[in-house]
């Protein structure tokens, strides 16, 4: 995909890695969309169901590890991203659903 592979740096890539980039941004933007419409209006089941809280979990540990475990590979290193995602990415998942379910909850708009 990219020509500078396998060391690739920000300045090195050309136009056509450039387009690769944005299709990929744009899919993966879309997709994510897509699939946060359909996660957040699952509303077959009643709310005590654990399979009205599956969908939202599972995307929201989606986003959590989109937004937590890349940039800690990207800026602390491998060693720091293999602890966090073995480790940690659990409980900040968990927490983050947690966070939302809360304000889901406690919405003043309802």
């Amino acid at each position: 995909m990219f020509s500078c592979l396998p060391d690739c740096q920000l300045s090195e890539l050309g136009a056509s890695d450039w387009l690769w980039l944005l299709a990929f941004g744009v899919f993966f933007y879309a997709s994510s969309r897509l699939w946060a419409r359909w996660a957040f209006s699952y509303n077959k089941y009643p709310f005590t169901n654990l399979r009205w809280h599956a969908p939202r979990f599972i995307y929201i540990a989606f986003v959590t590890a989109m937004l937590t475990v890349v940039p800690v590979y990207t800026f602390l290193g491998e060693d720091a991203g293999y602890w966090y995602s073995r480790i940690l990415y659990f409980p900040t998942t968990f927490i983050a659903y947690v966070a939302w379910l809360l304000v889901e909850l406690n919405d003043p708009r309802q």
